[in-house]
């Protein structure tokens, strides 16, 4: 039986880190969206959890799950949708 179970979106986040080596702002891509962003604190917490949602088929989309696994959720059902 799982503790938590989310539905909805996954998003990057860009947050600025520091200066570039040209002087412009530096920024990292960072998970989000709330629902995910709850799997992964309860996650944290030792819950038993899954994600169900939709990523795209980009390096964005690819980025999310991978991120996941590194956080030990436990359960994700995360559709890529691919370029038709």
């Amino acid at each position: 039986m799982l503790d938590v179970v989310a539905l909805g979106e996954a998003v990057i986040d860009f947050s600025q880190c520091g200066i570039g080596p040209m002087g412009n702002p530096a920024y990292e891509m960072n998970p989000g969206g709330a629902p995910a962003n709850c799997v992964v604190a309860s996650a944290r917490l030792g819950a038993k959890n899954a994600f169900l949602g939709m990523v795209g088929d980009d390096l964005f989309g690819h980025h999310i799950p991978g991120h996941w696994k590194r956080k030990e959720l436990r359960q994700m059902v995360c559709f890529i949708h691919s370029k038709e």
